[in-house]
């Protein structure tokens, strides 16, 4: 459902579109398409209270030669929404999917780096499936660290079956 290559996308079009953070030189890098990879966001959103190292980093490594601290929260910022609004929409479908089935209790094992190698749209799933769902249901959402989605649906599957025991 969310691949991360395409949220680092939406990142780097937004972070294109503003003029008044990034300077038109500074445009050139930015202009590449899938230039914010997967890693770039992950170290990006790895950097909390006011500490900028990896934001730094990966804009450098995008042509901005000397960043500022305004520049990298605004990356920030930007990844952060991004992030939440991909993992908003993941636990709406979820929540529909779980609010449909006869079953009041399930586990639901997620595949992906997006799931796996950020703890942040893990959590958010997480959370907001628990709001989205109908009262009474027991949901318990598992990562699947690498696999498939058949690999998923076997851990799930495998899951509930001890449960059950």
């Amino acid at each position: 459902m969310v691949t991360k290559i395409y949220l680092g996308e939406i990142v780097r079009r937004k972070l294109y579109d503003d003029d008044e953070v990034f300077a038109v030189d500074d445009h050139s890098t930015l202009s590449k398409r899938f230039r914010l990879t997967p890693d770039y966001i992950s170290s990006i959103q790895s950097d909390h209270d006011g500490c900028f190292s990896n934001t730094k980093r990966v804009l450098q490594k995008l042509g901005v030669k000397l960043p500022t601290d305004e520049q990298c929260l605004h990356a920030q910022t930007v990844c952060r929404a991004v992030v939440l609004r991909a993992s908003h929409l993941t636990a709406a479908a979820l929540a529909v999917i779980i609010n449909r089935c006869v079953a009041p209790e399930a586990v639901v094992a997620i595949t992906g780096s997006t799931t796996s190698e950020d703890d942040f749209f893990l959590e958010q799933v997480k959370a907001m499936t628990q709001e989205l769902i109908q009262p009474n249901r027991n949901i318990e959402i598992l990562p699947v660290q690498k696999g498939t989605a058949i690999g998923a649906a076997v851990i799930a599957a495998i899951s509930e079956t001890f449960a059950d025991s």
